[in-house]
């Protein structure tokens, strides 16, 4: 249930967030992520910590959403190479804020929009190439 004290944009993000398809789900954490590790880096070079702060903590759950996302049962090897990554951009993030290296948070940032790019290649045409077999791997 959605709590009624939220703002209508953010009942009907919930909303449709909940009733998309699994990989369009993805597709939105991937975004919001992106977006985060963005401001991230600009915020440190702002010299606004705070919000540089915020940021990475808002991309790190993102993360860690992501991550539980992966389906255990699949493909060992995709599995734990798909977790890695996903932990090295988490410390990644807590790098940025901790030692003010906003070139932290952009490789977070390219990293994501190379999977988002193969997650809209996937949505293109389903059923196709390496990531068809990855598909098969996240919930």
């Amino acid at each position: 249930m959605i709590p009624p004290e939220r703002s209508a944009s953010e009942r009907y993000a919930a909303v449709r967030f909940n009733s998309a398809a699994p990989i369009d789900q993805r597709l939105d954490l991937i975004d919001g992520a992106i977006a985060a590790s963005e401001r991230v880096s600009e915020s440190l070079r702002r010299r606004a910590y705070d919000d540089g702060h915020r940021a990475a903590s808002a991309g790190r759950s993102l993360l860690r959403e992501l991550m539980s996302s992966v389906r255990r049962d699949a493909d060992p090897i995709f599995v734990n190479t798909v977790a890695r990554l996903y932990v090295y951009m988490h410390g990644q993030l807590s790098r940025a804020v901790i030692q003010n290296l906003p070139a932290a948070s952009d490789e977070v940032t390219r990293l994501l929009r190379h999977e988002r790019d193969a997650w809209e290649r996937r949505r293109r045409n389903p059923g196709s190439g390496p990531a068809a077999i990855s598909a098969n791997a996240v919930a």
